[in-house]
């Protein structure tokens, strides 16, 4: 999801900033109905981190970055997940993200618009010295796929939290978990059904559950990164080729 659940991880950084640090460049720019950003520091170390962001199903997440980021109000001017700029940011490195060009499960989009974000940077400002990217929840699952598509590309990815044994297992869970607390919960005078949700609990209570075997989800194919020197599994549901 898009939250801020590396506050803790941005606090950290924080906690020792850049001696006075400002920005060389604050760009905000769009391609191919994504919104993306760039801000790189001033002393700048020749790195670049992108960022990709966890689930959302919301349409007004897409919409330009602001241009008039500084390092006193970037707290205030980002919001959610991105707000972790920051950390790469108070260590030197330039930072980059993108909204991605479509919401929901935005996997082959998101791959897309994190290298059209890549390649913008060193149309820009010049090849970085060292590329990395992280990203949680989904993000974490992109970070792993970028890593496969782009072996060669990246000199380090951090995926947080990635759904990558399996995303419909993921999912699955999600309504398992949300099937029972709708049976359960749903006389609590607080709590309110949508007419969706009020289906799905009908449909809960009148159901005879009964255990059957599962038949094994297929094994992701190993891939070992030759610059990382690790291996991840990750979906090849689109090729490099088609990357645009």
């Amino acid at each position: 999801m898009r939250s801020p659940a590396l506050l803790g991880l941005v606090l950290a950084a924080l906690a020792s900033p850049a001696a006075a640090l400002t920005f060389r460049a604050v760009e905000p720019f769009s391609e191919k109905g994504a919104f993306d950003l760039v801000i790189v520091p001033e002393p700048w170390n020749g790195g670049l981190i992108i960022y990709a962001h966890g689930y959302t199903a919301d349409q007004r997440t897409i919409v330009a970055y602001p241009a008039d980021i500084t390092p006193s109000n970037i707290a205030s001017k980002l919001t959610g997940g991105d707000q972790v700029l920051q950390v790469p940011l108070n260590f030197g490195y330039a930072a980059a993200t993108t909204t991605y060009r479509s919401v929901g499960w935005a996997l082959a989009d998101a791959v897309k618009d994190i290298e059209n974000i890549r390649r913008h940077f060193i149309r820009r400002y010049g090849k970085p010295m060292h590329t990395y990217i992280w990203g949680h929840s989904e993000g974490g699952m992109v970070t792993e796929a970028v890593a496969e598509l782009f072996p060669h590309t990246y000199d380090g990815a951090l995926p947080f939290c990635a759904p990558g044994a399996g995303a419909r297992r993921n999912f699955d869970g999600g309504f398992d978990l949300r099937a029972i607390y709708e049976y359960v919960c749903g006389g609590c005078p607080t709590h309110t059904f949508s007419a969706t949700s009020a289906r799905l609990a009908r449909r809960a209570a009148s159901t005879t559950w009964t255990a059957r075997p599962v038949r094994p989800a297929a094994r992701p194919r190993p891939h070992r990164h030759p610059r990382m020197g690790s291996r991840v599994n990750v979906p090849t549901f689109c090729s490099a080729a088609r990357i645009t």
